[in-house]
């Protein structure tokens, strides 16, 4: 379940580059998305394979580790940041369709489970569903870009402090709305009298309500035949909740070179003020 630290880093990142005379300002983004699968079926709540690799199942209520961690493999300070989004979705190949996406920037930190109802199949109301242990002594959230900065600069070959440790899928996962659904057959022998293979070819009638067996059980009674009913649930298809599909946790990791004018090229205004507040930030420009 742990993300490879090497993948999570991003490594390779280069230092400034000298271009004609003249430093070129360096920044890099680059994004991982890691997969996750519910599966469908009432009172189960399973999810498998977080990441196939390691042969895992993560449930409902347990918590695995996942670590995000920025590495700087180059020569030369630079700043940090990480921004992250979710999406649910069902199907396969193109079929496979979204149906609900978070993301920092509109839904902030992600890291409290805000599911309004467990049990009505509805997810258009949900906040997220997936709980993540975020370090807030070395990172700060800023809420007007959703983005989550490094408190100091990451120095030359050296790791940030982990942003995220851990993730856990809330306990009281919505599987979907289920409804009760009902068959019936009749035949001239009673159950017991029954082969296996006639029990098997009875001709099963669906009805959606207990009150639609009382008709075809009076026609059965007055034609002298045995009524059989089965009961069984069923997934609503108009409120599946999250069962039977699909989660992506996407991650992206942006560095920049730590000046004023990098930064606000790369990051904008918004991105500047955090990271000068910080004090990050080097106001004189480099020259030739």
């Amino acid at each position: 379940m742990k993300m490879n630290k090497k993948a999570a880093a991003l490594g390779g990142l280069a230092a400034l580059v000298a271009v004609g005379g003249t430093w070129a300002y360096f920044n890099q983004i680059a994004a991982i998305t890691n997969p996750f699968h519910t599966e469908g079926g009432y009172e189960t709540s399973v999810i498998e394979h977080f990441n196939p690799s390691d042969g895992e199942d993560w449930k409902p209520g347990v918590t695995v580790n996942k670590e995000v961690i920025a590495s700087n493999t180059g020569d030369a300070d630079v700043l940090v940041r990480v921004t992250m989004d979710e999406v649910w979705s069902r199907g396969e190949g193109d079929s496979k369709k979204e149906f609900k996406k978070l993301t920092n920037k509109d839904n902030g930190k992600l890291d409290v489970v805000a599911q309004k109802n467990a049990t009505d199949g509805l997810v258009d109301e949900d906040g997220t569903v997936v709980n993540k242990l975020l370090n807030n002594k070395d990172w700060i959230f800023n809420e007007s870009d959703g983005y989550w900065y490094y408190k100091t600069r990451l120095a030359a070959k050296t790791d940030s402090e982990n942003l995220l440790k851990s993730v856990t899928l809330a306990s009281d996962l919505d599987m979907g709305k289920y409804t009760d659904v009902y068959a019936y057959a009749t035949n001239k022998k009673a159950w017991e009298e029954l082969t296996e293979e006639e029990k098997n070819n009875l001709s099963w009638t669906s009805v959606t309500t207990e009150e639609e067996l009382k008709g075809p059980g009076a026609e059965a009674k007055k034609d002298s035949l045995s009524f059989f009913v089965k009961k069984g649930r069923e997934l609503d298809p108009d409120a599946k909740g999250y069962a039977d599909a699909d989660y992506d946790l996407t991650i992206k990791i942006e560095f920049v070179q730590p000046t004023e004018d990098a930064v606000k090229e790369a990051w904008t205004e918004k991105g500047y003020a955090v990271v000068n507040d910080l004090g990050l930030v080097e106001n004189n420009q480099p020259t030739a």
